[in-house]
């Protein structure tokens, strides 16, 4: 399922329809988190984690962008330091108003 929903990650019907197969199937779809999505949807035990490029409103160059600050960094700590280490004109306010409004930065405090 998990490259069913990568397939389909620009289509947002589609990746419905497949998270509604998900739940039926009894797969756990766990929100994204800037700390432990991945690009693209990805295994995370016996569930599956939100990939960042398939919130709206973010694009892939950013969710890239975010994973390189991440590797760098191990991890974020606060929101501010997250807000200083992305490139703002790869993370504009669109795109944080996403972030929050998916749950993205709630593992930040």
């Amino acid at each position: 399922m998990t490259a069913l929903l990568t397939s389909k990650i620009g289509d947002r019907a589609k990746v419905t329809v497949c998270t509604n197969e998900c739940h039926q199937m009894g797969i756990q779809l766990l929100a994204p988190d800037v700390n432990s999505s991945g690009v693209e949807f990805q295994p995370d035990g016996n569930s599956i984690r939100f990939g960042l490029a398939a919130i709206k409103d973010l694009g892939e160059k950013a969710a890239r962008a975010i994973l390189e600050v991440r590797h760098r960094l191990g991890r974020f700590d606060n929101l501010r330091q997250f807000s200083t280490e992305i490139d703002s004109r790869l993370l504009n306010k669109r795109a944080m108003e996403s972030l929050v409004r998916v749950g993205a930065l709630d593992s930040l405090g």
